[in-house]
């Protein structure tokens, strides 16, 4: 354990003087990666910034496993900072002109703002609401805030207008996950179900009241016994954090060759290869349903809640606003029934494929552009500078 810390930390110290060592030029923005997941909401951004603009990006990761990963596009450079003592020395003393993240709560725990002038945009990792999943002032400390849809808009404006904060600049921007997820649905030989099974992913979020922490077992055993395969993917933060809880429901199928386990986040293939998901208040859920234009079941688990002051706000969180109009909701207690709900959705799939695809199209900004959206706001932001 000990060898691996120092290993980790030598590693991540010698990347951190590699980029110190670079001209200024190279490292004007910067997008920084907590774990290797966070490439998809990124990529769109920096394939047009380095691809199609030229520009030199720096992609500071706390992940090893991204080291291995050959991304193939040129003006990039990938740094390994660890998460640990050389992340805070890294951020403490930066010197970019744009740093690009998805990790909320700048400058309240390890991360703070550097010293010196730098602007610092958030990027969404998920499609949810600000204001009850995030706690309170997760975002004050950006500059600039990349907008998924227009609720996103309205949040953060009603939340800066209500706390009396300084206002961001907010860019129409979308979601890259999801464009990456549409183009690799938009090949219609790409829908990897083509058997008569009706297959099942179950993709929660995590946390005590979380659908693996609470009833995925018996979720489980209803579901084979109607003969559906079943896919687990558990959020990562369930890996991490509650090994028990996988460890229990996997001992419980592992003789069952129908029950599959699918640990990685990052990959989309698993929502092509099932007929429709099943969640509880995950992001996920919308991922699948605006990716793919199939229907979700909610587990009507208790919220996912940190910051109880959205009760407050005039607008209504998506996560509970548009559960009804992508798919179903099913109480814990009435999983017994969910065979009829599943029935039900499947015998109207060209319904549902319509009606997702409008909830899609209204909630939601530059469909399949917000890597260029992203991209050109950065380019223009330092073109401007340097006039």
């Amino acid at each position: 354990m000990i060898s691996k810390f120092f290993n980790s930390f030598f590693l991540s110290f010698f990347d951190f003087l590699k980029f110190k060592k670079l001209s200024k030029e190279k490292k004007e923005i910067i997008f920084y990666s907590e774990n290797e997941s966070q490439w998809d909401f990124f990529e769109g951004i920096i394939r047009h910034l380095c691809i199609k603009k030229n520009c030199n990006v720096c992609y500071v990761t706390s992940s090893k496993k991204e080291l291995t990963i050959d991304r193939k596009i040129r003006n990039l450079k990938i740094f390994y900072i660890g998460s640990s003592f050389t992340r805070i020395i890294f951020f403490a003393v930066l010197k970019t002109r744009i740093i690009i993240m998805s990790l909320p709560d700048l400058a309240k725990y390890e991360i703070k703002r550097s010293k010196y002038d730098v602007k610092y945009i958030f990027v969404p990792h998920n499609i949810l609401s600000t204001h009850m999943v995030f706690r309170k002032g997760a975002f004050d400390a950006f500059d600039v805030f990349f907008c998924s849809g227009p609720y996103h808009y309205k949040e953060i404006r009603e939340s800066e207008n209500k706390y009396r904060t300084k206002r961001k600049k907010l860019l129409k921007f979308g979601y890259s996950r999801l464009d990456k997820i549409i183009a690799r649905d938009s090949n219609k030989k790409n829908n990897l179900n083509n058997d008569n099974k009706i297959k099942i992913l179950i993709a929660p979020s995590w946390g005590k009241n979380g659908l693996f922490e609470t009833g995925a077992i018996k979720l489980v055993e209803i579901l084979r016994k109607n003969d559906y395969q079943v896919t687990l993917r558990p959020h990562p933060d369930t890996i991490k954090y509650n090994q028990k809880c996988i460890r229990n429901l996997l001992e419980n199928f592992k003789s069952d060759k129908k029950v599959i386990y699918s640990p990685t986040i990052s990959s989309i293939e698993s929502y092509f290869e099932n007929d429709l998901m099943i969640s509880d208040w995950s992001g996920s859920a919308f991922e699948f349903a605006f990716g793919t234009l199939k229907p979700v079941i909610f587990i009507d688990l208790p919220k996912k809640v940190n910051n109880k002051q959205y009760v407050d706000f005039k607008s209504k969180p998506i996560e509970i606003e548009l559960r009804k109009k992508i798919g179903k909701v099913v109480k814990l207690n009435k999983l017994g029934q969910i065979k009829f709900t599943i029935e039900s959705l499947l015998k109207k799939k060209v319904y549902w494929r319509k009606k997702i695809s409008n909830v899609r199209g209204k909630n939601l900004y530059n469909l399949k552009k917000s890597g260029i959206s992203g991209g050109e706001y950065i380019f223009q932001y330092l073109k401007n500078l340097k006039k």
